[in-house]
C-alpha cells in the first residue's frame, strides 16, 4: 500500500474492502446460503476491486508516484 497520499491510500482501501465483501460473499455461498447468493454479485466485486487497482496505478502514475511492485518471495533479492 502507498505512504504519503491520502488518495491513493483510501483508494486502497476500498479496494481491500471489496475484495473481503468478495469473500465474505463467496464463503455464504460455498456454506449453506449458495440459493441466495448471485454469482452477479461476487463478478461484480471483483470486477471493482479490479477497477479500483487500474484506478491507484492511473493516478499513481499521473501524480508521479513511485510505486513498488509485489515481488514472490522465490525471486526476490537476499
Amino acid at each position: 500500500l502507498p505512504s504519503g497520499n491520502a488518495v491513493l491510500a483510501n483508494l486502497h482501501l476500498a479496494r481491500a474492502v471489496s475484495r473481503r465483501c468478495e469473500r465474505r460473499l463467496a464463503t455464504l455461498r460455498d456454506e449453506d446460503c449458495h440459493d441466495s447468493v448471485r454469482n452477479t454479485s461476487l463478478m461484480y466485486l471483483n470486477r471493482l476491486s479490479d477497477w479500483l487497482f487500474v484506478l491507484c496505478r492511473v493516478i499513481s502514475s499521473r501524480l508521479g508516484e513511485d510505486e513498488e511492485l509485489w515481488v514472490p518471495l522465490g525471486k526476490r533479492n537476499p
